[in-house]
């Protein structure tokens, strides 16, 4: 009994040192650098950052998108699994599927 408690004394104290060991003590040394602080709220906001887009920006943006990756295609989701109507017999199925045209009746995406 006595070698049993033994091994399960030196296998905790095993444990612990190995685990000191990989994981180091927490708390004792500090990290390199400064910690972050919000901006101080009585002062001017010299540092803040002002960015302007123009519409020219994201007339190019999604050109280029339309042209490269064609139009955006959103899949609409159902939340419940029972369907909430059903289809009449004349009517075609619904993909589910909104389209984003780039233009369409001559008015432009913007």
């Amino acid at each position: 009994m006595k070698r049993v408690l033994l091994g399960l004394v030196a296998g905790l104290l095993i444990g612990v040192l190995a685990t000191v060991y990989f994981f180091g003590r927490s708390g004792k040394a500090s990290l390199p650098g400064t910690p972050l602080r919000p901006p101080d709220a009585t002062a001017a906001n010299a540092g803040s950052v002002s960015v302007i887009l123009e519409e020219k920006f994201f007339d190019a943006l999604l050109g280029t998108i339309f042209q490269q990756l064609g139009p955006p295609q959103l899949k609409l989701g159902q939340l419940s699994s029972e369907p909430t109507f059903q289809t009449i017999a004349f009517q075609d199925a619904c993909s589910n599927v909104v389209i984003l045209n780039a233009e369409s009746g001559g008015v432009k995406t913007g």
